[in-house]
């Protein structure tokens, strides 16, 4: 868990600062923007920056970000965030995650958690400028919280300016202890340019550059204004047992390369999703028992892209509507003797895609269809086990299985080569993790070892390289069998706070 307070003693550009020392995380922004490759045991490997966010589920509040096309990056700046939770692989099982590298789930602030009236600058090297107005506060039963913020960057490269604006806003009600209800805004408007992939030679002597297509093929995306709209409803029964329910719809309209002189493309995107856990504890031969059912279903409302020329005349238009995730969960964490914990569930996920290549200038001369519809089922198994000596300090090791399914418009890619549907699958791997975490006096620290088997890994495959005036065409494909395997370790330790006052102020701290 990262507490967002302490990641604001330093920089808070992008999901970069706040996921900078997470074990196993990798996330590197190329040209200082939100567009960033974010990836969690090799998840996601399949999916440049400019796209979608794939391999991990998103979530504000344990409500998705995540939908069939994969996670629109301009909401991972952790703007009104109070905390982050970071779950790496079958550990994200509560929020219906299948996915290799789990899930990440932003808290928002609320007017609980961060009451007042706050103002924040920052600026720095390279045109980096940022500033947010917060407010928030409790009246009686009702609290709220609104955040507004301005972001710009030059970048250190050329051609890698970034601004956004943006606007959290979260409102709660009791209506009694047993029943809340919370309704949570988020709007964003960004604009970037990409300064593209570069090559060895140009790190060695003018690192600075962009690459030699990026300006001339206009590289760069406009959002112009993505809007996340939820809603949580959480009942307490009299034995403690809990019932949540929760809506979420989202629109991104993604305007990819739109300065291009050649394929600029328009996405469009509107996304309904709806979420319910019932969770209970109980005793079984004397020992606790904590259950869960769960219920995630996504869904594309309206799903499109349309890939055209500099004069905005048609290339490709494809339609990706009724494409959805429905996941059913159910699983048990049960004390088998003081100390002793079995974890075991089982995901049942319903995977549709459909794609209809409405329009293409190149004709399909393939023997796939241009209009095709892909629909299957799996289930996901977890099992494992923990061992807590003391709440300081315990071992673990689990198995589970991940099911990562194709983004629906990697069916049909927006470039203008490929008006045909590939038959993709969703990829699988059978993972084993052993590891320790625990805590002691000024330390506190975690190891884990993990080793995945995966089948049709989803990688993505260059199928026209890059021009003086345009970018790679590229397409995902499943691989043959792969494996991933790593070591995720992280020390943590004080080394001064001041215990002269009423409060201690701890150092930030040094992350090994």
């Amino acid at each position: 868990m990262v507490d967002s307070e302490q990641v604001a003693k330093g920089r808070t550009a992008t999901l970069q600062d706040t996921l900078a020392y997470q074990p196993g995380v990798f996330v590197q922004s190329t040209g200082g923007n939100d567009a960033a490759k974010i990836s969690i045991r090799g998840s996601g490997a399949n999916t440049s920056p400019g796209y979608f966010r794939e391999g991990i589920k998103f979530l504000f509040d344990g409500l998705p970000i995540t939908g069939p096309g994969g996670t629109p990056y301009e909401f991972l700046n952790g703007s009104g965030v109070n905390y982050t939770e970071i779950l790496r692989g079958a550990n994200a099982f509560q929020y219906g995650a299948l996915s290799l590298g789990g899930a990440i789930n932003f808290v928002n602030q609320t007017g609980y958690t961060a009451p007042g009236l706050r103002v924040r600058a920052e600026t720095g090297s390279y045109g980096y400028n940022k500033q947010s107005l917060s407010v928030g506060g409790v009246e009686g039963a009702f609290d709220y919280y609104l955040n507004a913020d301005n972001y710009r960057s030059d970048g250190y490269r050329d051609y890698s300016l970034s601004k956004s604006q943006g606007v959290v806003a979260n409102f709660g009600y009791r209506f009694s202890p047993q029943l809340e209800t919370r309704v949570m805004l988020r709007y964003r408007d960004e604009f970037h340019n990409d300064p593209s992939a570069t090559t060895l030679d140009a790190v060695k002597h003018h690192s600075d550059r962009a690459s030699a297509t990026a300006e001339s093929s206009g590289a760069g995306s406009r959002r112009p204004g993505s809007v996340w709209l939820g809603s949580k409803t959480t009942y307490t029964f009299e034995d403690d047992a809990t019932l949540s329910v929760g809506f979420v719809y989202y629109q991104y309209a993604h305007n990819n390369s739109p300065n291009s002189p050649s394929n600029p493309s328009y996405w469009d995107w509107h996304d309904l999703s709806a979420v319910i856990n019932y969770d209970r504890r109980d005793t079984l031969f004397g020992h606790e028992s904590r259950s869960s059912l769960a219920f995630t279903s996504t869904e594309h409302l309206k799903g499109q892209v349309d890939s055209t020329f500099a004069n905005k005349q048609t290339r490709k238009f494809v339609d990706y509507s009724s494409s959805f995730d429905h996941v059913f969960s159910v699983g048990n964490d049960l004390e088998l003797v003081d100390g002793l914990w079995l974890t075991s569930g089982v995901s049942a996920i319903n995977v549709r895609r459909h794609a209809d290549v409405k329009e293409a200038l190149v004709a399909n001369t393939t023997t796939y269809p241009s209009d095709v519809t892909y629909d299957n089922w799996s289930l996901a198994p977890r099992v494992g086990v923990r061992y807590e000596f003391n709440p300081q300090l315990q071992v673990f090791a689990n198995v589970s299985r991940s099911v990562d399914p194709p983004a629906s418009w990697e069916y049909s890619g927006s470039g203008p080569t490929t008006p045909y549907v590939r038959p993709l699958v969703e990829q699988k791997a059978n993972t084993v993790e052993v590891g320790i975490k625990g805590s002691s006096g000024i330390f506190d620290g975690s190891l884990a070892l993990y080793r995945s088997w995966v089948k049709n890994e989803l990688l993505n495959v260059q199928i026209i390289p890059a021009t003086s005036t345009a970018a790679a065409v590229t397409g995902a494909f499943n691989a043959t069998p792969t494996i991933h395997q790593g070591i995720e370790a992280g020390l943590n330790t004080r080394l001064w706070e001041n215990t002269s006052g009423e409060k201690n102020h701890p150092a930030p701290g040094v992350h090994l």
